[in-house]
């Protein structure tokens, strides 16, 4: 069986703040592939997992998916700005 890879070339690891998930088990896997067919500036919906610390007890960590709209340019961008590559 072919090994999913995601179509915008993240590591979806980072992206989703969940070490560990291969790109078939993303929550963008289909729309970073069809978001190759897109221009680098039509918007596209991404998904987003983070973890909060929670307010009630110190030592748990709540997680949170947000959806937020973006280009494929700025997905970049904001992909090697968190990996320290600006």
């Amino acid at each position: 069986m072919p090994r999913k890879i995601c179509g915008l070339g993240f590591d979806c690891a980072s992206m989703m703040l969940q070490p560990g998930i291969d790109p078939g088990e993303c929550f963008n896997y289909t729309t970073c592939g069809a978001a190759i067919k897109l221009t680098p500036d039509e918007e596209i919906e991404l998904i987003r997992v983070r973890e909060i610390a929670s307010c009630q007890r110190q030592q748990e960590w709540e997680r949170r998916e947000e959806t937020f709209r973006t280009t494929r340019r700025e997905a970049a961008v904001m992909m090697l700005m968190s990996r320290g590559c600006p």
